[in-house]
């Protein structure tokens, strides 16, 4: 019992005063050493908030700041039509055409022309084949709005 004890307590001291120091950002163990932020990592703002200490009563508690961004504006990410189509093509590129034609039942020819101007010709011609015995008139909407697609230019990027 005496050799456990003698065991035990230094792992329990070492063990809880690492994880002590790590969640005090004392050591950098990953996942428990929290995340320095830009200002805590440079020290702006220890001055403004040491001024204000200074100058508030005694007894009275300061003011949270109020969290003002001097930095750039974070972009926010835009959302890439073109991106989504090729996705969504290769995703049907790997069904079956039955399938595919179950998925569209609900989407409009303009939704369905970039899409399928991305996917495998063989797979399209399938398609418009199984569409055309059963919806002619949509088949032929739906073969005009991939021919319009398909003759739209890139756009030219800017210099």
């Amino acid at each position: 019992m005496k050799k456990l004890l003698m065991i035990l307590v230094p792992v329990v001291l070492l063990g809880g005063g690492g994880y002590f120091a790590a969640t005090k950002g004392m050591i950098n163990i990953p996942g428990v050493t929290p995340k320095k932020t830009a200002q805590a990592m440079y020290g702006e703002g220890k001055d403004a908030a040491r001024a204000a200490s200074d100058s508030a009563p005694a007894g009275s508690e300061p003011e949270p700041e109020a969290s003002v961004s001097t930095s750039e504006p974070v972009p926010v990410a835009a959302d890439d039509p073109k991106l989504g189509q090729a996705k969504m093509a290769a995703l049907w590129n790997e069904m079956d055409v039955a399938s595919i034609e179950n998925t569209i039942a609900d989407w409009t020819d303009e939704e369905l022309a970039p899409i399928l101007n991305a996917m495998d010709t063989e797979k399209v011609a399938a398609l418009l084949q199984k569409i055309a015995g059963s919806n002619a008139k949509r088949a032929s909407r739906l073969t005009k709005a991939l021919q319009a697609e398909a003759s739209k230019k890139e756009p030219e990027p800017v210099k």
